[in-house]
């Protein structure tokens, strides 16, 4: 229950009533707080796995093709080097993958990541997709 909930129902709430509403409250407070330390603690462990594991998959895989000079398939991973986490490249991370996961990319002629490196990418970025909140679209006015 909000603080605005509970002030709206204060004068119709007997003593044990109000305690009971309290304790409820505190509970929900508390619960908000070890999630947002969980997301917190999430993302950090998640910025690490990119720098540790992510960026050097990238710029090795998938730079050479996709960069600002050569951006096969209107993909770049400039961007994403640089701020991973942002909710803009969620499509972009779904994107990568489902090709990564298939084995579409890299292609057979270039070098090609172990399953290890595949697996560690992967999970990366399904746990990113989780972490980043969703662009909720276009603006519109009515």
């Amino acid at each position: 229950m909000t603080r605005s909930q509970l002030l709206v129902c204060l004068p119709f709430l007997c003593g044990a009533c109000w305690i009971a509403c309290l304790a409820v409250g505190a509970e929900a407070s508390a619960a908000n707080e070890s999630a947002e330390g969980d997301l917190k603690t999430a993302r950090a462990d998640a910025a690490k796995t990119y720098q540790r594991q992510v960026e050097p998959f990238l710029s090795t895989y998938c730079a050479p093709c996709h960069n600002v000079k050569h951006h096969k398939a209107d993909v770049t991973f400039n961007v994403p080097l640089k701020n991973p986490v942002s909710p803009s490249l969620r499509t972009l991370w779904k994107r990568a993958a489902e090709q990564i996961a298939t084995r579409v990319m890299p292609p057979e002629d270039a070098e090609s990541p172990s399953i290890e490196e595949r697996k560690a990418v992967l999970d990366w970025m399904v746990a990113v997709r989780r972490l980043t909140p969703k662009d909720p679209g276009r603006f519109v006015i009515r």
